[in-house]
């Protein structure tokens, strides 16, 4: 088996998939806005820009940038840390979980599209696939 052969038709696949305009992003969010939001309302809520920084694996510069454009649209707001006023934590407006939730929303029904085309036992082994990739990611770290 020519795994560097299968590690390239991976790829090619894999950017044919991202390129795909079901895909495409909303011209509202960037994918790092959403990103950020995303974790803000599903993992925690109230974090620093440093913590996202690392998070994300960007600059601050970045960072800095998206968080401007979030609050731009009132989507997420600061609030000084009591300890250090100089310090601010990063929170969720309910507009900003309003768009996350329309945002999840449309991207389920694509993906429960996705499966019904699948069917169960491909859609399922689609999950499983998926999962070991993660776990292999985690622990090639």
């Amino acid at each position: 088996m020519n795994y560097e052969q299968l590690a390239d038709e991976f790829l090619i696949v894999l950017a044919q998939i991202i390129r795909n305009p079901i895909h495409k992003e909303s011209e509202v969010t960037s994918r790092g806005e959403f990103g950020i939001l995303g974790h803000l309302a599903f993992i925690r809520d109230g974090v620093t820009p440093g913590e996202l920084k690392d998070l994300f694996c960007v600059g601050s510069g970045r960072i800095a940038d998206i968080l401007k454009s979030l609050s731009r649209k009132e989507w997420i707001e600061r609030r000084s840390i009591e300890s250090d006023k100089r310090k601010a934590l990063v929170f969720l407006t309910e507009k900003g979980r309003n768009a996350v939730m329309q945002k999840r929303d449309s991207i389920r029904k694509n993906h429960t599209e996705l499966m019904k085309y699948l069917g169960e036992k491909d859609a399922e082994e689609l999950v499983h696939l998926m999962k070991r990739i993660v776990s292999y990611q985690e622990h090639a770290v």
